[in-house]
């Protein structure tokens, strides 16, 4: 069933579940931890999950990433600057990916827990 994205206040239908990461999700979320984690001393000191949106055009180009922590209130400074890293490293994933049909949109979303 397609789904709707929005960029820039356009909306876009897609079909989901149409691109896939080569190596899979669990490879995505080690990249980016191990690549993305910088801790500081000043962060949280708990578990939370992070949630990314991404939006790909046919020719599998990032075109824009959402990145959020919820609860919406419990967002503080320091995870969005965690979710600033991370999202750097989902920019930097070109070619890392694989479309299983032929669209002009994809949606790719994923969530994990950080350490």
């Amino acid at each position: 069933e397609p789904k709707m994205s929005t960029k820039t206040g356009k909306k876009h239908e897609v079909k989901i579940d149409q691109i896939s990461f080569v190596d899979g999700d669990s490879a995505l979320i080690d990249y980016l931890k191990k690549e993305y984690y910088k801790p500081e001393p000043s962060d949280d000191d708990y578990i939370y999950r992070v949630f990314f949106f991404i939006l790909f055009d046919s020719k599998l180009k990032i075109k824009e990433i959402r990145g959020c922590v919820l609860p919406l209130n419990q967002y503080t400074e320091n995870k969005k600057k965690r979710v600033e890293q991370y999202t750097n490293g989902l920019v930097r994933t070109k070619n890392k990916w694989r479309k299983k049909s032929k669209q002009k949109w994809y949606v790719y979303s994923f969530s994990f827990a950080t350490d």
